[in-house]
C-alpha cells in the first residue's frame, strides 16, 4: 500500500502445521537521481518473532548503509 509518492507499507500473514506468523514492513528507498535518505523497518510477530530495519544515504562522493536484525526463536 502506497502511504506517498515513495512510501510504501507491506503486510503478510502465514500459517502452517507448525507456525503462525505476521510480517508488516515500511520502506522509503533513497532516492537515485537526487540521493538523500532512504529506511526500511520490519517486524514480525508469531512463533519466530523478530525485527529488522536499514538506514541509507546517497550523495555526491557515494553511498552507504548501516542496519539491524533481532531474532529470536522458539527457545527464547
Amino acid at each position: 500500500m502506497p502511504l506517498g509518492r515513495r512510501t510504501s507499507v507491506y503486510a503478510s500473514a502465514r500459517h502452517d502445521r507448525t507456525s503462525d506468523s505476521l510480517t508488516v514492513e515500511a520502506n522509503r528507498p533513497t532516492d537515485s537521481d537526487l540521493g538523500g535518505l532512504g529506511w526500511r523497518i520490519q517486524t514480525t510477530l508469531g512463533d519466530n518473532p523478530g525485527a529488522q530495519g536499514q538506514l541509507s544515504g546517497l550523495g555526491r562522493y557515494g553511498g552507504w548503509n548501516v542496519g539491524f536484525l533481532h531474532q529470536r526463536g522458539r527457545d527464547g
